[in-house]
């Protein structure tokens, strides 16, 4: 049995069409991750399959239970806001056991459940705090608490770390995946960022306009983009438009490159290519065989830790190379370089495909 399985769904406000036709099957103990630019829908399915929104057309199964007339209180959900949506008059205790107070539970009960949650989340000995006397992410761990006290069979979770500053937005991108597979919960997560798309999950549904574009493993949407916006929304890339020929090469300005990705036989083409698939030397000796071969200028170099990105100006375009930082060369401003790649990396698309 799928945990989740949403057919068809449909949601319009006014003349807005949020949501056409989006379907997803979850199995059980997924991390499935909506991603996407702002207004492109992922929230509303998201209040969708937690019940704050009410679909137009479709269907909602939560563990083969048709849920489309069940209210949020009774779904088998547990939703995390963006916004936290904690009571600022209650305490951290008092906020975790709040879904378990409404039911009536046995406050021994309710007593060991908060102390099992606040140890899972690493918040014991604050539960006498309130809100405003914590961190952003200790709030988010609260919050994160409240909607696992009810036991529900699917976490949802509404940009949850937005709110947070890059450092503490990394941390709890990692305790929350750990955490989720450590109670193997159900998780759809929703966000713009793509990072967090590719680190933390399973499978990543690419949205835009309400509509899904691609639904991949991370790596697959990486490196297979099923068209140029999943290119340019999910990682960095540099964009050619040329004219396919024979569905073998790609001819941009006057150069040719030999391709064997393209959804292009012959005609006006676009195609994309990723920094790190790109290599750049300053001697042409050093160019493997076989490989494509472009010269250019070094117009800006990047340090962003772990790898360095270089921009490259070829033919009065921008060209982005990326390399470890150990694999740097010490290249600067000014240089004359090399860029190649390798035939199998670059993707091509019909030029009338927009990227954006």
């Amino acid at each position: 049995m799928k945990a989740l399985v949403v057919k068809d769904l449909h949601k319009s406000f006014g003349n807005v069409r949020a949501v056409v036709g989006f379907t997803l099957e979850m199995e059980e103990g997924e991390f499935v991750t909506l991603l996407g630019p702002s207004g492109c829908g992922k929230t509303t399915v998201l209040r969708t399959v937690a019940g704050f929104e009410k679909a137009d057309k479709g269907e909602i199964y939560i563990f083969g239970k048709l849920s489309n007339d069940i209210p949020p209180e009774k779904r088998d959900v547990g939703m995390v806001f963006q916004n936290y949506a904690l009571f600022p008059n209650m305490t951290v205790a008092q906020n975790i056991a709040f879904s378990m107070m409404i039911r009536k539970e046995p406050q021994d009960k309710i007593k060991k459940r908060v102390g099992e949650l606040l140890e899972l989340v690493q918040l014991s000995g604050l539960e006498n705090r309130y809100p405003h006397q914590l961190s952003g992410g200790q709030m988010q761990r609260v919050a994160l608490a409240r909607a696992l006290a009810k036991n529900p069979k699917i976490l949802l979770l509404d940009e949850p770390l937005s709110a947070l500053d890059a450092k503490v937005r990394q941390q709890l991108r990692g305790e929350i995946r750990k955490l989720q597979m450590k109670l193997g919960i159900t998780t759809l997560f929703v966000t713009h960022d793509q990072e967090e798309a590719l680190t933390m999950s399973d499978r990543i549904v690419v949205m835009k306009d309400g509509v899904i574009q691609q639904i991949g493993s991370p790596r697959q949407i990486y490196d297979d983009p099923i068209n140029p916006f999943v290119a340019h929304f999910v990682g960095t890339s540099s964009f050619l438009e040329g004219e396919m020929l024979d569905g073998k090469i790609f001819i941009w300005k006057d150069e040719r490159f030999e391709v064997r990705k393209s959804k292009v036989k012959n005609g006006k083409a676009l195609m994309v290519l990723r920094p790190t698939h790109l290599k750049m030397v300053k001697d042409e000796e050093n160019v493997p065989d076989g490989s494509n071969v472009m010269k250019g200028r070094v117009s800006l170099v990047t340090f962003l830790g772990s790898v360095v990105r270089v921009h490259v100006m070829i033919k009065e375009e921008e060209i982005l190379v990326e390399m470890p930082s150990e694999d740097f060369w010490g290249f600067k401003e000014g240089d004359e370089v090399i860029v190649y790649f390798s035939p199998d990396f670059p993707l091509v698309f019909p030029k009338e495909q927009n990227i954006q």
